[in-house]
């Protein structure tokens, strides 16, 4: 763009030069017009002078724009793909909840089913990656994220944080007074956790989300709800 228009600007330069020494020519009495290009050699020689420095600067400054921007997108490439190795080891524990979510039988008996919703909490709160050494090293960079960068990483790592906050709740109080609720609450965070993944896994090599043929979470038969057993003492 700056090239374009420093080349614009030389144009409209020569264009009007070439119009007064027309207007010069016609107004006095030079009897060729060589006469008065003669007459105007100093004044174009510096005007030509100034345009070629000016045309040096305005390409030098193009290329290091370019470069900049060159520079911006690989620093930015860079970062995503750390965070997105980092992200795809965040993504086992929300894939270990899925898997057990799906198993767990919402009809169990009340008992039964507080403490397999007791068991679902602290395995998803022992399996959750507890730091991100990656996003808290980048996080005063993050102007070189990119826009898309920060589109799919500030979403999924928000979340993170806020259903790690919010598993603490689902405790043995939440889990005694309402434990299908808690337990469904569990299953929609994760699903809904692995639908920012997938944002992530759709833009960069890391694992794949496997959500698309994910069923949702159904009570399963009577003889299957061991999986509070699975997810008992973790």
């Amino acid at each position: 763009m700056l090239v374009a228009g420093a080349l614009a600007l030389l144009i409209l330069v020569v264009a009007t030069i070439g119009a007064l020494l027309s207007l010069d020519l016609g107004r006095t009495e030079h009897r060729h017009w060589l006469d008065a290009l003669k007459s105007w050699q100093q004044l174009i020689g510096s005007v030509l002078g100034f345009l070629g420095a000016a045309g040096v600067l305005v390409l030098s400054t193009a290329i290091q724009a370019d470069n900049d921007t060159r520079k911006s997108a690989e620093a930015a490439h860079a970062i995503g793909l750390g965070l997105a190795l980092e992200v795809e080891r965040m993504g086992t524990g929300l894939r270990l909840g899925k898997a057990i979510g799906e198993t767990i039988d919402l009809s169990a008996p009340p008992e039964r089913l507080a403490q397999t919703c007791v068991n679902y909490s602290q395995a998803l709160q022992h399996h959750l990656l507890a730091v991100t050494p990656v996003y808290d090293a980048v996080l005063p960079r993050m102007v070189d994220f990119g826009d898309h960068n920060l589109s799919i990483f500030v979403r999924f790592y928000g979340f993170f944080y806020d259903f790690q906050q919010g598993l603490k709740d689902v405790d043995q109080t939440a889990c005694g007074a309402a434990p299908a609720d808690e337990i469904t609450y569990i299953q929609h965070q994760v699903t809904g956790g692995l639908g920012y993944y997938k944002l992530i896994a759709d833009n960069y090599p890391i694992a794949a989300a496997d959500i698309d043929s994910a069923t949702p979470a159904s009570p399963a038969s009577p003889g299957s709800s061991a999986p509070s057993a699975s997810t008992s003492n973790p």
